[in-house]
């Protein structure tokens, strides 16, 4: 298997989420977007579309209407999931003992409820987008047969896995 290259670049994320702190590095982005592809946008556009328009099989190239698909829905949804990932993984580290929350002489931390109501803004916006390429995705089916076809028995998903509370 190919190495997995971001497909949305460290300044597309940090301009869809300006609230990205610029002291966050490109590599936490980089690593929060690999995990994104794999899971979020897999999951978004079905294995088959997501092997080919990641380049996993075909090589990084898109046709007008890929690149339409990338530009319109797929940036938002892998910004999303980055600045929402980002939330977590900065808030919170695992060590042996259990799980435990940063802390620092310079910032107050939010409340779990502040960062449930975060993660729901949040999974609104990724929804949305999902919806949205379902709908363009149904509307344009002749021109993304790998988006429904599924080996695999997938199917598109345009709504997020929710978890209710931290």
């Amino acid at each position: 298997m190919m190495p997995i290259v971001p497909i949305v670049s460290n300044d597309i994320i940090r301009n869809i989420c300006y609230d990205i702190n610029v002291n966050i590095t490109n590599k936490q982005i980089d690593n929060a977007s690999f995990l994104i592809q794999e899971t979020l946008l897999k999951d978004t556009l079905t294995p088959d579309y997501y092997y080919s328009f990641t380049g996993i099989t075909t090589g990084i190239t898109y046709n007008s209407y890929d690149q339409y698909v990338k530009d319109n829905f797929i940036d938002y949804i892998v910004s999303y999931g980055v600045w929402k990932h980002l939330i977590f993984t900065l808030s919170y580290q695992l060590y042996p003992d259990g799980l435990r929350k940063r802390t620092s002489d310079q910032s107050d931390y939010v409340e779990h409820e502040d960062i449930n109501l975060l993660k729901s803004y949040i999974d609104n916006f990724i929804n949305n987008k999902r919806q949205e390429l379902k709908r363009y995705m149904i509307d344009n089916s002749n021109y993304y047969p790998l988006y429904f076809r599924s080996k695999w028995g997938d199917i598109p998903r345009a709504h997020n896995f929710i978890i209710d509370k931290i």
